[in-house]
């Protein structure tokens, strides 16, 4: 039997992807909402994204959209699943809003080892990482070439506001009759490409290993099934997309602990390093601040003097708090 993490879910969705971000019509920004620029996007774009959004496949594939926050910035990415042949792989298109353009992501650095493709299962698993201070996510892809023989990988997912980026860290097929075969990474949707074979156990230690120090943050989201979709009105669309749109959701987790500057559950001299190059300028590598000022649990955690701005004075009080509990 194989030993599969409860944390990773099981149900699968493959993401199609083009290899580079293409416009699909432009729409003139005003003071509305991210939410209602992409809702109004949509709908205008309808006959665009649900061009081969059918329903005549069987009801256990049905294609269906929803909206998942694929990089944590509060806007949320718009996601269109089709329906494919009887092996029940599945397609899906991502689509964003910015700079009052609706666009389709594109492959990543590594969209030539997936191949175009990129896998969002339906039910995400998401984490906040003790060991990077970041939220990531994770999928598990399925590709079925027979009713018998099967390959399934786990990855983590990225995006970055344009691009897609998938990067296996296990897989394992199952062929019949000689069974399963473990293997510690993929090249891509159903491809092993190079991965080394490995034992089960070395396989559970892997996966056990990704989630190790992290804290689940419990990705939930409303699918539009489009069985339901095309016997709406306009004004029942628009509904369906903002209740869809609100009613994704996850834990805004953040480490309680005072002067955990770098959320690695652990204050020590790296909070320091951290707050300082935060107030010095500095940005990781997609552009965003060392620390989220806006997430006000994150930024009372490293006020240390509780002025309401992040200063030397903060490092200074940091250091001798750390110095008092050494």
């Amino acid at each position: 039997m194989i030993k599969l993490n409860k944390k990773l879910c099981s149900l699968l969705l493959a993401v199609s992807v083009s290899a580079t971000a293409f416009i699909l019509t432009p729409i003139t920004a005003d003071a509305k909402s991210s939410e209602d620029e992409i809702i109004d996007a949509i709908l205008e774009t309808e006959s665009v994204w649900s061009k081969y959004w059918y329903d005549s496949a069987p009801i256990f594939i049905k294609s269906y959209i929803t909206f998942v926050d694929l990089n944590f910035d509060g806007k949320n990415e718009f996601i269109v699943s089709y329906p494919c042949g009887s092996m029940m792989n599945v397609d899906c298109a991502v689509y964003y809003y910015t700079d009052g353009k609706f666009l389709k992501a594109g492959g990543g650095d590594k969209s030539k080892m997936i191949s175009g493709y990129s896998l969002v299962t339906p039910k995400l698993s998401a984490y906040f990482d003790y060991n990077t201070g970041k939220n990531k996510i994770l999928g598990r892809s399925n590709f079925r070439s027979s009713a018998a023989d099967y390959i399934v990988g786990d990855y983590v997912l990225s995006f970055n506001g344009k691009d897609l980026d998938v990067n296996y860290y296990s897989a394992y097929s199952m062929s019949y009759p000689s069974g399963y075969t473990y293997y510690d990474g993929a090249l891509g949707y159903g491809k092993l490409g190079d991965a080394n074979e490995i034992s089960e156990t070395r396989y559970n230690e892997i996966n056990d290993s990704i989630i190790d120090n992290c804290v689940d943050i419990n990705f939930d989201y409303e699918k539009i099934m489009s069985s339901d979709w095309k016997y709406y009105s306009d004004n029942q669309k628009r509904s369906a997309l903002k209740r869809a749109y609100e009613n994704f959701k996850y834990d805004n987790y953040v480490s309680n602990l005072i002067g955990d500057a770098n959320q690695d559950g652990i204050v020590n001299i790296n909070d320091v390093t951290y707050l300082q190059m935060h107030i010095a300028g500095n940005k990781n590598t997609d552009g965003s601040a060392f620390i989220d000022e806006t997430n006000k649990q994150l930024f009372d955690c490293v006020d240390m003097n509780k002025d309401g701005k992040l200063s030397v004075a903060d490092v200074t009080a940091l250091q001798i708090q750390i110095s008092q509990n050494n």
